[in-house]
């Protein structure tokens, strides 16, 4: 068990390293200070923050967009991390996630630990047919997007930092496909049937791995 003065000193050096308002501007730093430090403040924010995503990622707001000759980047969404050519801020974010999960592992293993990383597809990579409806939708090319991209990438950075994963893909592509809905319709996370595969895989990958029996 760490001190509090050793977890105050691994958080200030993360907030640092990791910190959202890295070479931001004022405005944001002061943003980001409230809502540390006032829960209220918090809670308006994320609220504000999350019906302003939902509607600048709409079709209607694409649409409108779409009028003026502009693209709605915001209504990429997942599909920033399936091109061929990363955007810089996925780049950025591959960096960010690579330093945690480098950290991770550390402090797990003076746990006297290892780090399994279990990777959740989203929804529409488990089904070529909604993928493609999904990409159309927003008046997009799905021969311009690799689905399963962002799962290899990810397999290549735990390889690189010789971190043990589980890549569900596979095995909720072929239930998918054999017509079993694992997704709540509208907000993407995994129902019941989802949730129970995914932990039958899981217990049968760490057995696998000589973990359990």
């Amino acid at each position: 068990m760490k001190s509090k003065e050793e977890v105050d000193a691994i958080r200030r050096k993360s907030e640092e390293r990791y910190s959202p308002t890295k070479n931001r501007n004022l405005r944001s730093r002061i943003s980001y200070w409230f809502t540390r430090h006032f829960q209220i403040f918090t809670f308006v924010e994320n609220r504000r923050k999350y019906y302003s995503d939902v509607l600048k990622g709409s079709l209607l707001y694409t649409k409108i967009l779409k009028v003026f000759g502009i693209d709605n980047k915001r209504a990429h969404g997942f599909l920033n991390f399936c091109m061929e050519n990363d955007p810089n801020d996925v780049k950025q974010g591959w960096k960010l996630l690579a330093g945690v999960l480098e950290t991770m592992k550390g402090y797990v293993a003076d746990a006297g630990a290892k780090l399994y990383v279990v990777f959740i597809p989203q929804y529409v990579q488990t089904s070529q047919s909604i993928f493609e409806r999904s990409v159309r939708k927003y008046g997009h090319d799905p021969t311009k997007y690799d689905k399963e991209k962002p799962n290899r990438e990810l397999a290549k950075l735990c390889g690189k930092l010789g971190i043990d994963y589980l890549d569900l893909l596979p095995v909720l592509k072929e239930e998918t496909s054999m017509g079993n809905v694992l997704y709540y319709p509208r907000d993407g996370h995994w129902n019941v049937e989802g949730h129970r595969i995914a932990g039958r895989e899981t217990i049968k990958d760490m057995k696998k791995r000589g973990w359990i029996k």
